[in-house]
């Protein structure tokens, strides 16, 4: 059986260590750290635990050429028009 990842979350580490013995003594296991990355979500746990997707929103921004747009009072709806083809709002 070849399983991609398991993602273990407990405030005791040593109940992670136990099930992380008993999964090695039936399967090869690699652990691979604490959790950084998951799912196009960044992970950070120092004191709890703080999620963000500003890596994949960077990306997508980028992907659709928008990401030199300035904040301003834009219509989602105006935006969208525009990612379709819109010449002039």
């Amino acid at each position: 059986m070849y399983l991609d990842n398991i993602i273990l979350v407990e405030n005791n580490k040593k109940e992670i260590d136990q099930v992380k013995e008993a999964f090695n003594k039936t399967f090869k296991i690699k652990d691979l750290g604490d959790l950084r990355y998951f799912l196009s979500f960044d992970i950070v746990s120092k004191k709890g635990i703080t999620i963000n997707q500003k890596k994949y929103v960077l990306k997508l921004l980028t992907d659709v050429d928008l990401l030199a747009f300035k904040p301003g009072n834009y219509s989602y709806i105006i935006l969208l028009n525009c990612l379709h083809g819109c010449s002039s709002l």
